[in-house]
């Protein structure tokens, strides 16, 4: 599969809650990778390209939320994959319009790299039983 987006979308390892509102209805999902144009949201929602939607990013342990506007850019369905499994859901194109919602998507973008940082920290870091054999 061939990479068309223009940034490299950063995978989210905590909980980040999206709510989706689309023509009066409501649903959840869960973010599973953004940057600062777009996210790709884990969902049974069924909604075709080009549809209009406000997103709600909810934050662990945060009460705070800010409705941003977005646009479906695909839809896909499940795909177990060898080292891993993809989840259905919506990549979601952000249609943001002022400085204040791009600073939110901002504060997302920067808790998941965080969060991608501190994990390849510690996948490099050397266990502390084998610094132990190391050093009779």
């Amino acid at each position: 599969m061939s990479e068309r987006r223009r940034r490299h979308r950063i995978p989210v390892d905590h909980v980040i809650e999206a709510r989706l509102l689309v023509d009066g209805l409501t649903s959840t999902g869960r973010v599973v990778d953004l940057n600062n144009a777009g996210l790709f949201v884990a969902t049974d929602l069924v909604l075709a390209k080009n549809t209009s939607l406000v997103v709600e990013l909810r934050f662990p342990g945060e009460n705070k939320s800010l409705p941003l506007k977005a646009i479906v850019a695909r839809r896909t369905e499940a795909v177990k994959g060898r080292k891993r499994d993809f989840p259905a859901g919506l990549g979601l194109v952000f249609m943001t319009e002022n400085v204040m919602e791009r600073a939110f998507i901002q504060k997302a973008v920067l808790g998941a790299l965080q969060g991608s940082l501190e994990r390849t920290r510690m996948s490099l870091a050397t266990p502390p039983e084998a610094e132990k054999n190391a050093h009779p």
